[in-house]
């Protein structure tokens, strides 16, 4: 957008004056300010940045419509969700126009738009005509447009899923339709009784999406995987020999692993090795490393204060005619683990011993066929017990008056099993020691690119995918979805994961800049702190009192509540290389 005319901006130099002026003036610009339109500063840089990309274009041109009979074109509508999801408001789809009221929607959306035309009729018709394209191919393309433009690295991809749940009744496609089907699954947000789709998304380890697919409710990681892994390579052809997959235990089985390990196009990958993969491997390999007991000390990966403490031993073995690299990682946190498990079996035990305390047997047999069953059922417990039969023999005369010649009473035998905890069973609990200590990372990746070290802080840094996840279900983006149509569904999601695209984006420039900058930024972090590391969290946060104001004259003005509020706002601007005098 061109310069808009008569823009005045206050800069950090004429803040008090202007301060000062706004508060003498206060009672006397009240009425004036009802008649001027704003734009939160957040949304002003996250409609910069899809600007630069091109986003209202790249709709346009992407899906079927006329431009006759639409007030506002797809693309616009489709970035007004987009920016309704910076807000912190929790906004449904259907009240996304009371979102951009008092907002200069003109300027966002073009000349002429009102709040109004942004209404649900319209955001669902929009989303109608987006939902009948390829939405993963719609994503990929205008993500990798995203990674040229902005020069950003992809040396490793992190793939994990999440479940979106839904409340109330969806209209199903057909069972011979290939569409997004809203069913019942494994649900990760511990809400079995909900409705789901299942988002999967391969990130790079910045966190940055390259591709994202919504897929059916009852999707399993091992099909995702599958899934992806197909994607990524007709995605990135032979940029994917410079790249390392990485994902959880799930990635790992017979199947998956012919895919990774295609002679004709081979992917690295890092993951966790599953317990019951191919002959118990993973056990053996800790077996072995306790045996050999020629640990390498890693220390701490990441930086917090109570981050536990690692070492681990490497190994090659042979899985399928292919030698692979298995690395067991010991824990200082198993130690912690291993008590609480131990602690955990003992009560279980003692529940037990307590309600067969409680019952009585007429014979010993009895008695003997019930302590069989108890052992069955504590068979893994880690606790030694013996049993002793108390026998207990209780006369019983007959009632009423015993009369000259009383009957002998009649001896009532009963039988009961009693317990008691003898200790630990120590091979056992050497088991378990190592067990909840250890797991074993597998890898492809050779020693000569990734030593054992690299490899545990590669994986680590799998939750770069999962801090993605965790915004998607944000209020204020996945946990308001209530669409009639899956189509719309599916739509909308790609949108909310453009949103977490641009969101990363600004997080990556403003670290990156931090990174490059010669200068001492000033003190705008958490209580005025120095900033570290600041998320796009932390940048709505502190952009949410400033705004850009428009008033009637078509006057473009920044305000800030304080000195402060305008320091960050330049300081923010700077670092993400956006022009306060040509925001737009």
């Amino acid at each position: 957008m061109s310069n808009p005319p008569g823009k005045d901006i206050f800069m950090k130099e004429g803040i008090d004056m202007t301060l000062k002026k706004k508060r003498k003036k206060k009672k006397a610009s009240k009425m004036a300010l009802r008649s001027t339109l704003e734009i939160p500063l957040i949304l002003v840089l996250a409609n910069n940045f899809l600007n630069q990309l091109g986003f209202v274009d790249f709709i346009n041109s992407s899906v079927t419509w006329d431009e006759k009979q639409w007030k506002v074109s797809p693309g616009n509508l489709a970035k007004a969700i987009i920016l309704a999801t910076f807000s912190k408001v929790r906004a449904p789809l259907s009240r996304i126009k009371n979102a951009f009221e008092m907002i200069d929607t003109e300027t966002l959306f073009g000349k002429g738009v009102l709040p109004e035309y942004l209404n649900d009729d319209a955001l669902a018709r929009a989303l109608d005509r987006i939902g009948e394209e390829n939405l993963e191919s719609l994503f990929s393309t205008f993500a990798l447009s995203m990674y040229i433009k902005f020069t950003i690295p992809m040396n490793r991809l992190h793939s994990d899923t999440t479940s979106i749940s839904f409340y109330g009744d969806y209209e199903q496609c057909e069972d011979d339709e290939d569409g997004l089907q809203i069913v019942r699954g494994y649900n990760k947000d511990h809400k079995p009784e909900c409705k789901q789709v299942v988002v999967g998304k391969i990130v790079n380890e910045h966190g940055l999406a390259i591709v994202n697919s919504t897929m059916n409710g009852n999707t399993s990681d091992i099909e995702w995987n599958q899934k992806a892994l197909g994607l990524i390579k007709n995605l990135l052809g032979e940029k994917l020999n410079d790249t390392i997959y990485i994902a959880d235990s799930k990635l790992i089985n017979l199947p998956t692993l012919n895919i990774l390990r295609d002679v004709n196009r081979p992917i690295q990958f890092i993951s966790r090795c599953p317990d019951n993969f191919y002959k118990k491997v993973a056990n053996k390999m800790i077996t072995k490393a306790y045996v050999e007991d020629k640990w390498q000390e890693i220390g701490q990966v990441s930086n917090t204060k109570k981050a536990s403490i690692y070492s681990t031993q490497e190994f090659t073995t042979d899985v399928e005619g292919k030698d692979l690299r298995f690395i067991v990682v010991k824990t200082s946190a198993g130690k912690l683990r291993a008590e609480r498990e131990v602690l955990k079996q003992r009560k279980t035990l003692e529940e037990g011993i307590t309600k067969l305390s409680k019952k009585t047997f007429v014979c010993e047999a009895d008695a003997e066929e019930e302590w069989v069953r108890f052992q069955k059922e504590f068979k893994k417990n880690i606790h030694l017990s013996h049993r002793e039969f108390e026998k207990t023999e209780t006369p019983k005369r007959p009632r009423g008056n015993p009369g000259k010649n009383p009957l002998p009473p009649v001896i009532e035998t009963t039988w009961k099993v009693l317990v008691t905890i003898d200790g630990l069973d120590a091979e056992r609990l050497k088991q378990l020691e190592q067990g909840k200590e250890c797991f074993v990372l597998i890898t492809s990746v050779p020693e000569n690119k990734l030593d054992q070290e690299q490899v545990l802080r590669q994986y680590k840094a799998q939750t770069v995918v999962e801090v993605q996840f965790h915004l998607l279900k944000q209020p204020a983006l996945a946990s308001v979805i209530f669409l009639k149509t899956p189509r719309r569904i599916d739509a909308l999601v790609m949108l909310l994961n453009v949103s977490l695209l641009i969101r990363g984006l600004m997080q990556y420039k403003i670290r990156k800049s931090m990174q490059e900058s010669q200068k001492e930024l000033p003190r705008i972090g958490p209580n005025k702190g120095k900033l570290k590391s600041p998320t796009t969290n932390y940048l709505i946060e502190e952009l949410g009192k400033s705004v850009l104001i428009r008033d009637v004259s078509g006057r473009y003005t920044y305000l800030f509540s304080n000195e402060y509020c305008a320091l960050c706002a330049t300081t923010f601007f700077q670092l993400l290389g956006v022009d306060m005098d040509d925001p737009f």
